[in-house]
């Protein structure tokens, strides 16, 4: 398992949860990370006023410990490749050479290399040219590549996509060219941990923030950046803020676009509607997502499963979904929560529309009314049900079982 970065974002928490599947099955997993930069500098480095929230919880000391890939690898008792450097800012010449070379060693005893990135895929694909018994690599696309990124997808021996819509948008891209053969595309849905994430109270978190306790609570747990669609949840919370004068917006997260969002608050007169509760990790986490009425999730994260979105849902809490990504294919509308329409060539920095405005309202209302929730409750808890880790690592196991070995040359 290889992955480009020094932080447990989504796409390493996955690869994590993916090992310790595989681990179960009675396979062996070695890992390899970024272990140039430092994952401080990096969180501060987005902020344009040079602070950042780093994220404190409750529980941690340091701010960033439960967010250091390396820890958590060797918390959780798997053997990291201390040697490759997998750094994907600036890498030098030498960097590059030198972790060909020691992932061409490591690959000697390997049957399968799994990938997240880009960087670490044309480290792979360069070392297995070098290997006389190369393993059969295998790559994650949470997000459609470039065209100019696809000679190395096609040199993929898999490709696995959250998806069916990240299918149908790789073959969008991939156009009339060489085609990506239909054998090597597999659609594995992402995870959530039951027995973790369930139904519960979260009247303590409600009494932290002053959310009075009869509140009809909207929230959104994703770190705060543009991409997400703050804005939009905002606009429409505020569009129907006069019929639901008892409703709440809960923002759960950090990142580097909380002051505009926090500025949009102020403009459209949220002040008094809306709290911030900032990062959650562990246990606060779960907390946060039974503190809320109901999620709104737009667009999917960076491992492109909509994790947030699983986890809700095995929290008994109902999702408004937006169109497009794993999220829509989760959410059943109407079942487990509502699933709006939205613009699919939306990029940062456009308007949201009209349409989208008053759909996501629409949704809002929908989900006010008490008894449709609590039947949504149910539905939820049961949809995530489907997602297990047990499920997920049947479905890669048997993708990597289904390429044939590479004879040694």
């Amino acid at each position: 398992m290889l992955l480009s970065y020094p932080g447990l974002t989504g796409p390493a928490e996955l690869a994590l949860s993916d090992a310790r599947g595989l681990r179960e099955a009675g396979h062996t997993v070695l890992f390899g990370c970024d272990t140039r930069r430092d994952l401080k500098k990096i969180e501060r480095s987005v902020c344009a006023d040079g602070t950042q929230d780093f994220g404190d919880t409750a529980s941690a000391v340091d701010p960033l410990a439960h967010q250091d890939f390396a820890r958590a690898i060797d918390a959780a008792g798997f053997e990291r490749m201390a040697e490759l450097t997998l750094c994907k800012s600036k890498p030098t010449p030498l960097e590059l050479a030198r972790d060909v070379w020691s992932l061409r060693r490591r690959m000697e005893g390997a049957d399968i290399v799994h990938t997240r990135f880009s960087h670490e895929l044309l480290v792979a694909l360069a070392a297995a040219k070098l290997s006389r018994r190369p393993p059969r690599v295998v790559h994650s696309v949470e997000k459609p590549p470039t065209k100019g990124g696809l000679w190395a997808l096609r040199a993929a021996d898999a490709l696995v996509l959250p998806s069916r819509h990240a299918l149908e948008r790789l073959v969008q891209v991939q156009g009339s060219g060489t085609a990506l053969r239909e054998e090597r595309l597999h659609v594995l849905p992402g995870r959530v941990d039951g027995a973790r994430f369930t139904p519960g109270d979260g009247s303590a978190l409600r009494a932290e923030l002053n959310l009075p306790s009869d509140a009809l609570v909207f929230g959104i747990v994703s770190r705060i950046k543009i991409e997400r669609r703050h804005e939009l949840f905002l606009r429409a919370f505020a569009q129907v803020s006069t019929a639901l004068p008892n409703a709440r917006l809960c923002v759960v997260g950090r990142g580097e676009h909380r002051p505009a969002i926090e500025a949009l608050v102020d403009e459209l007169g949220l002040r008094e509607r809306a709290v911030f509760s900032g990062y959650r990790a562990g246990d606060e986490l779960v907390t946060a997502y039974r503190a809320l009425d109901a999620q709104v999730w737009l667009v999917q994260g960076n491992d492109g499963t909509s994790r947030a979105v699983l986890e809700a849902l095995a929290c008994g809490t109902p999702v408004i979904a937006g169109s497009g990504g794993a999220q829509a294919e989760v959410v059943r509308d109407g079942l487990d929560g509502r699933v709006v329409p939205l613009d699919p060539a939306w990029t940062p920095g456009m308007a949201s529309s009209r349409e989208e405005l008053d759909a996501l309202a629409r949704a809002l209302l929908d989900l006010a009314d008490r008894d449709r929730r609590e039947a949504m409750r149910q539905s939820a808890r049961q949809r995530a049900q489907a997602f297990s880790p047990a499920a997920r690592a049947e479905g890669l196991r048997r993708i990597y079982e289904g390429l044939s070995p590479v004879e040694a040359g």
